[in-house]
């Protein structure tokens, strides 16, 4: 937040640069599959399905730079990087320029995170290929600045203390123990996603069963494969159509106590389990020809969902809206024009 508070002051500065960067995604989105046409129009499509309504939230100014600068900062890192893992020319002013980028989103712990995977399976490709990064200053600058991001991510005061802030506001929430606080966040995940039937993550499971379609020819693994569609059908067609269903088809509200005993509580875990496996094997049968490309997508599929679920180990979860899920949409998205 600390752009944040200089850029709050100038609100045309803040307009100006905000739409460069929202005209800039989708080329930048396809820039990084290789371009092209088709993957030009895959890039917008996925850019305007993406939630931004949620960006003002917590009001325009302060939603945009805490979350989709360095939304936008990651995916123009992932793009730096996969150049210098391809050994492939990056202009000067694009790789001076990736250094305060990567300090921004490097700012933010889930993209952090994330940016720490990136830059280990670039590490990793580049050892497989007996390659050298394009330009070794750049990738251990960008190394040294996440490793400073993390540091200081760990150390900061600020967490801590705005999380006790947030306790003083919700009292049951510090009686919570690990597996309380893990199943919220779990269940936050199937609340929003599957139990919503959010429709970004609709249209990524449709499309994937599709490709895995087109690429199989075999109905069995498309089946498999659209599993997470049919519990979504669930949740809305049946649930709908018949509302006797509505125990079967559980809608999670903002909960903050629960039964361990109740059918209720475990119904959304099994739907969320059968859907991240049904996942799982999609992304096998369109990347497991490549193990190295299956486990690549498999570990950032993984960091979203994380990503995700660590906000049950956090007093704002029910008050930060859908944009926390930030990473875990894009990188659904990623994986999606991936796949294409």
């Amino acid at each position: 937040e600390f752009l944040l508070v200089e850029i709050i002051k100038y609100p045309l500065l803040w307009r100006l640069i905000d739409l460069a960067l929202f005209i800039s995604f989708p080329v930048l989105l396809s820039k990084i599959f290789g371009g092209g046409k088709w993957m030009n129009w895959c890039a917008t499509a996925a850019v305007l399905i993406f939630p931004f309504h949620d960006m003002g939230t917590a009001g325009w100014i302060t939603t945009t730079v805490t979350h989709f600068w360095p939304f936008w900062g990651f995916f123009y890192v992932a793009w730096v990087i996969r150049k210098l893992a391809l050994a492939e020319k990056i202009h000067p002013a694009a790789a001076v320029f990736a250094v305060p980028v990567a300090v921004v989103t490097g700012s933010h712990e889930q993209y952090a995170v994330i940016m720490t995977l990136l830059l280990v399976l670039s590490g990793v490709y580049l050892w497989k290929t007996h390659r050298k990064p394009g330009n070794a200053v750049l990738f251990w600058t960008l190394a040294v600045i996440d490793v400073v991001s993390l540091l200081v991510i760990a150390l900061c005061p600020g967490n801590a203390g705005r999380n006790a802030v947030s306790i003083a506001d919700l009292p049951v929430y510090a009686t919570f123990g690990f597996g309380q606080k893990l199943y919220l966040g779990l269940l936050s995940i199937e609340r929003v996603f599957i139990a919503n039937a959010d429709i970004v993550f609709f249209l990524v499971v449709l499309i994937w069963t599709w490709l895995v379609w087109e690429k199989t020819k075999d109905y069995r693994r498309t089946f498999l494969s659209a599993l997470p569609l049919l519990i979504l059908f669930g949740q809305t067609v049946l649930r709908t159509a018949y509302p006797g269903l509505s125990g079967l088809f559980v809608m999670p509200g903002e909960i903050l106590e629960w039964s361990w005993s109740d059918l209720s509580t475990w119904i959304p875990m099994v739907y969320l389990a059968v859907t991240v496996a049904a996942m799982v094997y999609a992304l096998y049968q369109l990347f497991g020809d490549d193990l190295f490309a299956f486990i690549s997508v498999l570990l950032l599929v993984g960091c979203g969902f994380g990503a995700g679920m660590v906000l049950g180990f956090m007093a704002t979860i029910y008050v930060s809206g859908e944009r926390v899920y930030a990473p875990l949409y894009g990188i659904l998205l990623a994986v999606t024009l991936s796949g294409i």
